[in-house]
C-alpha cells in the first residue's frame, strides 16, 4: 500500500469516528424515527471503521 493510501484510510477512520459521535449525540436528543435511522447509520459507520482498521492491520 502506498503512503497516500494509508493516510487516506486513517483519515477515513477518523471521519467515521466523528460521524458516529455526532450520530450518538443526535440520537440522545431526538427520540423518534429519525433517531432510529441515525442509530442504524452509526452502526454502519462503526462497521466501516472495523473494515478499514482490518485493512490497515493486514498491511503491517
Amino acid at each position: 500500500m502506498t503512503r497516500q493510501a494509508i493516510k487516506a484510510l486513517k483519515l477515513a477512520i477518523q471521519a467515521n469516528g466523528m460521524a458516529a459521535k455526532s450520530y450518538k449525540l443526535l440520537a440522545q436528543e431526538e427520540r423518534d424515527q429519525k433517531a432510529k435511522s441515525v442509530l442504524r447509520d452509526m452502526i454502519l459507520t462503526e462497521e466501516m471503521n472495523s473494515v478499514l482498521i482490518r485493512i490497515l492491520k493486514r498491511r503491517d
